[in-house]
């Protein structure tokens, strides 16, 4: 019995680690460039996008969409790297 009550211990302190990390990555932020500088995507460490950064005179839709995914998917590599860096304590 003494086990199961240690089980549900170690589960109730999983979980207050993994909401504080949760809280701490919520105020992280991490701005992604595209390669050829124009274009900036900042997202939180919930990954929800923050904000945009465009040029001015876009001119193609190539271009638009070129630009917004390789920002963004820098940006994502960093908030995974900020993430990695906080759950390793937890296991």
């Amino acid at each position: 019995m003494r086990f199961m009550f240690d089980k549900l211990k170690d589960m109730y302190q999983m979980k207050k680690q993994a909401e504080e990390i949760q809280q701490k990555l919520a105020n992280e932020q991490v701005t992604g460039t595209s390669r050829d500088g124009h274009w900036r995507v900042t997202l939180n460490g919930n990954q929800e996008l923050i904000s945009l950064e465009a040029p001015e005179g876009s001119s193609t839709k190539i271009e638009i969409e070129r630009g917004i995914i390789e920002a963004h998917a820098q940006a994502r590599k960093g908030i995974e790297d900020i993430v990695r860096k906080n759950i390793t304590g937890l296991f």
